[in-house]
């Protein structure tokens, strides 16, 4: 009732709209997604039949209003952006966290590769890789104690070093 009142469908394009829209077959609570059509369109007929003209009417106009009061829930973009812009302060605090996080856990890498008999556990590519890992965690930080959003040779790209951002 509330697909043909909200499209303003009759019987026949109701049951075509329902069988075309995998989100409208989703809305009336159809487990999966189906091209045969979901009710006959002579139910609707029935339905009349059976409540009376008036009831019918009643019947209708009171999901209608139910239906319209029900607010959905508010999309994740709207609600990002009602979010409020974050402070430096905050800002700051969250690249300490981070910086923090990077330099814990490139300690624990070095500690479990200076064990004996455990030098040769990364392969090159994962050498290549820690070394660069480490090129950015100073380049990080030095940027974070600087309070600049620039560095000499800036890496961007873990496994493109030799990538350099795009000056605008």
């Amino acid at each position: 009732m509330i697909v043909k009142h909200k499209l303003g469908l009759d019987d026949r394009g109701t049951i075509e709209m329902i069988q075309e829209n995998i989100y409208l077959q989703y809305f009336c609570g159809l487990p999966c997604f189906t091209t045969r059509p979901v009710f006959d369109a002579s139910l609707f007929v029935d339905i009349r039949k059976r409540l009376g003209g008036d009831e019918f009417e009643a019947f209708n106009q009171r999901v209608i209003e139910v239906s319209e009061q029900v607010k959905p829930p508010q999309s994740r973009i709207k609600r990002k952006q009602q979010q409020q812009k974050k402070t430096k302060k905050q800002v700051r605090r969250g690249i300490r966290g981070q910086l923090q996080y990077i330099s814990r856990d490139i300690k624990i890498v070095d500690s479990l590769l200076v064990k004996p008999g455990r030098a040769g556990l990364l392969e090159k590519r994962d050498r290549e890789l820690m070394k660069t890992i480490r090129k950015v965690y100073s380049q990080q930080k030095l940027m974070y104690e600087n309070k600049t959003h620039q560095c000499q040779d800036r890496i961007v790209n873990l496994f493109q070093p030799h990538v350099r951002p795009i000056v605008r």
